[in-house]
């Protein structure tokens, strides 16, 4: 395999375009890529390359539920604080008239979670700052925590259910006859 193949493999596993990936790795003409990505595709070595280093990346990564869990509760109780600061200053135009006047200041980029906005813009009305969707959130995690009465109530019908279905069989439940029930309800 030449560089270019190996670097083409690298450029794939992270983002599944081959006509992409061409590009950043041959610095090729759009034409180009376009006519000759998906042909690399088909090359054995260059197959095997893609599944060895897709093999390295799911050996590597650390990611469990805790993790998926932890993300959602930042997003969902996230507070703009954490991203602006807000500032009143008094102004003298006149002694007599005091004026309070309003400023929003973008906290540095080293000090909040970027994991949790989609925008930042500045314009000439002011910052504008916008957090990730935190219902989604707030639903998954009413989800997992079975926090609506009803999650807990087909909960404890479906330990019920299993529980009669046990007993029809004569006790014993196999794991796979179990998996089996549990993969049907679901």
């Amino acid at each position: 395999m030449t560089e270019k193949q190996r670097l083409f493999c690298t450029y794939y596993i992270r983002n599944f375009n081959a006509m992409q990936s061409y590009l950043k790795a041959y610095g090729s003409t759009y034409k180009a890529a376009k006519s000759k990505s998906y042909a690399l595709l088909k090359n054995p070595k260059i197959c095997d390359e893609i599944k060895r280093l897709k093999e390295i990346k799911r050996k590597t990564m650390f990611i469990d539920a805790v993790d998926v869990v932890d993300l959602h509760m930042r997003i969902a109780f996230a507070d703009i604080t954490d991203f602006v600061e807000f500032r009143n200053l008094e102004t003298d135009d006149d002694v007599m008239d005091s004026k309070i006047r309003s400023e929003v200041y973008i906290k540095n980029s080293d000090m909040v979670d970027g994991m949790l906005l989609t925008e930042v813009s500045l314009s000439k009305n002011g910052a504008k700052v916008k957090l990730v969707d935190r219902q989604k959130s707030l639903d998954f995690l009413e989800r997992y925590f079975l926090l609506n009465p009803m999650d807990k109530h087909k909960q404890a019908y479906d330990n019920k259910f299993l529980k009669l279905e046990e007993k029809k069989l004569g006790g014993e439940v196999s794991k796979e006859l179990l998996d089996d029930w549990l993969d049907d309800i679901d």
